[in-house]
């Protein structure tokens, strides 16, 4: 368009979930993960049943243009959700290894071709001999949203991966599909004492 949209702004019809009417989101809240990336997006709590939904859109800018769109949206049931405890069981091997899991957690730390998360503050087990934190391999760079404190929706296979030098296996979730669904404190380190630590690498 000539000129070029400014201060776009975004409309959802959501009468269909008997939600009404909601102005959409591109500044970083209320379920938008990135401020300023012109994807308009709102977090919404559905209480309808499974099924598909017409969501109507409509786009406008300061201009005063606008378009309109309707889309079909699904509900689907809400996935069984694990914690890293969860992956990584009591044992050196996961118990849900095989598996296609969904999990969360809040990122520690950023990697290349993957991201490590942790269990939120006060989501923990009582189960010392669990670890708390799980290693995403997505094989390529995360997407800029994914920052340390952000909190990550995961769903992916677990795998155990075999590469430490020691016969130890590391488990990780691969072939993620990933959603930011917030942020979060990171959880304090816990300082390594040399009780802590095994020669053979246990």
């Amino acid at each position: 368009k000539n000129p070029a949209s400014t201060a776009i702004s975004a409309v959802a019809n959501l009468a269909a979930l008997d939600a009404g009417t909601q102005p959409l989101y591109d500044d970083g809240t209320n379920g938008d993960a990135v401020a300023g990336d012109h994807k308009f997006s709102y977090l919404l709590n559905v209480a309808s049943a499974p099924g598909a939904y017409s969501v109507i859109v409509t786009a406008s800018d300061a201009e005063t243009r606008a378009a309109s769109h309707t889309f079909t949206l699904q509900v689907v049931p809400p996935p069984v959700l694990y914690r890293p405890h969860d992956v990584q069981g009591v044992a050196t091997i996961s118990p849900l290894v095989g598996a296609t899991v969904t999990v969360e957690g809040v990122v520690t730390g950023v990697r290349s071709n993957g991201v490590f998360i942790q269990t939120v503050a006060g989501e923990q087990d009582d189960q010392p001999a669990t670890s708390e934190g799980l290693f995403i391999f997505t094989a390529s760079e995360p997407d800029d949203a994914i920052v340390v404190g952000a909190v990550l929706r995961v769903t992916g296979n677990v795998v155990e991966y075999s590469g430490d030098g020691h016969g130890q296996t590391l488990t990780e979730v691969t072939n993620p599909s990933i959603s930011v669904r917030g942020t979060s404190p990171v959880p304090l380190a816990t300082p390594l004492t040399a009780a802590m630590l095994r020669p053979d690498g246990g």
